[in-house]
């Protein structure tokens, strides 16, 4: 299931950057996608609960650079390991900043996110406020 905020990235408008969203969480998903909306008016959404559908999107994107992806890290389809793994293998990371989020506070998960390439770790659940900055942060953040 997917969420699409905005028409696109070829719209009218100029869009500053491309959120692209992995997430089982619906509700999650929603969240971020209004947040979004506070913290930058010129972002395109893209929200899935699908890992490959994530990186495929990524794959797609004619301008990495724009890209900021926010994920979860426990998911049924691919976890955020997995994600950051295939990213790794197809020469991805490093090119936008990848946030993931996650209920786990164990450190050997912030730690391996964090070795494996992810720009930030962040636990949930987050309120809005502390969502809306942190996209701010990242969404201005050049790798």
């Amino acid at each position: 299931m997917e969420i699409r905020a905005v028409p696109s990235e070829y719209g009218s408008r100029m869009v500053n950057r491309t959120v692209i969203h992995v997430d089982d969480d619906r509700g999650m998903r929603e969240l971020t996608r209004r947040a979004l909306g506070k913290a930058d008016k010129n972002v395109d959404y893209l929200g899935t609960d699908s890992g490959s559908k994530g990186l495929r999107w990524i794959e797609e994107s004619r301008e990495p650079a724009r890209l900021v992806l926010l994920m979860d890290l426990h998911m049924p389809e691919m976890s955020g390991f997995d994600i950051l793994t295939s990213l790794a293998e197809r020469h991805l990371l490093g090119r936008f900043p990848v946030i993931m989020l996650s209920s786990s506070e164990h450190d050997e998960d912030r730690e391996r996110g964090l070795a494996l390439g992810a720009t930030r770790f962040c636990i949930k659940p987050m309120d809005f406020k502390n969502l809306v900055d942190v996209m701010k942060q990242n969404m201005s953040i050049s790798v």
